[in-house]
């Protein structure tokens, strides 16, 4: 899994929903405490023994060749930008869930006489 920071997560969110149209995208979001963080990078970020961060993953759900997934770390005080980011991509990419048009039947007007 590659982290990555919200803005090429953002990015590459965008780009799995983009490839599949017509298959699966999985999107996780997680709370963690900021001092489970593996990254020492992530740890030397300012993160406070008490603040909360996000743990967003994304992945196309296909086998293991194809298979691409992202992660990213979210602060408490970056959660509503990136929230309104996320619900962006969501929207844009919400295209294949509208329902296709049905085909009316038609009635037969016969009635039955006794």
């Amino acid at each position: 899994m590659v982290l990555v920071d919200n803005g090429p997560f953002i990015k590459s969110m965008r780009l799995l929903f983009e490839e599949g149209k017509k298959g699966s995208v999985f999107v996780t979001f997680k709370s963690v405490p900021a001092d489970t963080l593996k990254s020492k990078k992530e740890k030397q970020k300012g993160h406070t023994s008490d603040e909360r961060v996000l743990l967003a993953r994304v992945t196309n759900g296909k086998d293991s060749r194809a298979k691409r997934k992202f992660s990213t770390h979210v602060r408490s005080k970056d959660v509503v930008s990136f929230q309104l980011a996320i619900a962006r991509v969501l929207n844009g990419a919400a295209d294949n869930l509208k329902k296709p048009a049905r085909k009316k039947k038609k009635r037969s007007n016969k009635r039955s006489h006794l």
